[in-house]
């Protein structure tokens, strides 16, 4: 089973993510990660500092003037460089876009942008980038959103460990091609009727669920968006 995602990600896109530091992008790119998509990090953090975990089956550049291994100095051209043969399945986080600005001028950034989403979309990889908007004038931040979409949960609402482990029975069961009762889940879960019910009724309400009528049998599966959730 593939899964959970807490993000609509797609492949072939640039997604835009303001924020004052790397927060919501970094969950973005782990969760990709966690669909074994490969990773490129490039950040003015030093990698030694990054407070994040160091994911496997990634790779880092930090932003710096001065040349030294891994480090990469802020010339929009060996930017593109590295992202010219990125292969599908693979996630880039940018983080610092003010910075790069700063030291080739926003002309400059934003035309290395236009190649980016034009790169994400030809060879199928996703870009995210990390922008604290109080960094930069408004208009050029409205320029920027215009090349990339803004990043979209998932969950309307928050699901409980318990509410995930119903969806994820009757995921399994929906795919052998079964559309399990109340009673199959409640039992496989050591669940008493009356808290099935309520269960059930919040995952119908949050629309991740339908309840299908045969006579007097009521059985369950998940809707498109439920599904999604568990698939890539």
């Amino acid at each position: 089973m593939k899964k959970l995602m807490k993000y609509k990600l797609e492949d072939g896109r640039i997604y835009i993510v303001k924020e004052p530091t790397p927060k919501l992008s970094l969950e973005a790119f782990k969760d990709l990660l966690n669909i074994d998509f490969r990773g490129i990090i490039i950040s003015r953090t030093p990698q030694r500092d990054f407070k994040n975990p160091v994911w496997e089956n990634i790779s880092y550049y930090w932003l710096a003037e001065i040349e030294n291994g891994q480090n990469l100095p802020p010339n929009l051209n060996r930017i593109e460089k590295i992202l010219e043969l990125i292969p599908r399945k693979t996630v880039v986080h940018i983080d610092r876009i003010d910075y790069l600005i700063q030291k080739n001028g926003f002309p400059a950034t934003l035309e290395c942008l236009h190649r980016i989403r034009e790169s994400a979309y030809l060879n199928m990889y996703i870009c995210i980038l990390s922008i604290d908007p109080i960094t930069m004038k408004q208009e050029e931040l409205r320029r920027i959103e215009k090349e990339g979409k803004c990043l979209e949960s998932f969950h309307t609402q928050v699901i409980t460990d318990k509410l995930f482990e119903i969806m994820k029975l009757i995921f399994e069961q929906n795919s052998m091609g079964l559309k399990p009762s109340y009673t199959v889940i409640g039992d496989e879960l050591c669940v008493s009727k009356p808290t099935m019910r309520k269960r059930i009724q919040a995952l119908r309400t949050s629309g991740y669920i339908k309840e299908n009528v045969i006579g007097r049998r009521k059985t369950l599966e998940l809707t498109t968006e439920g599904k999604q959730l568990f698939m890539r």
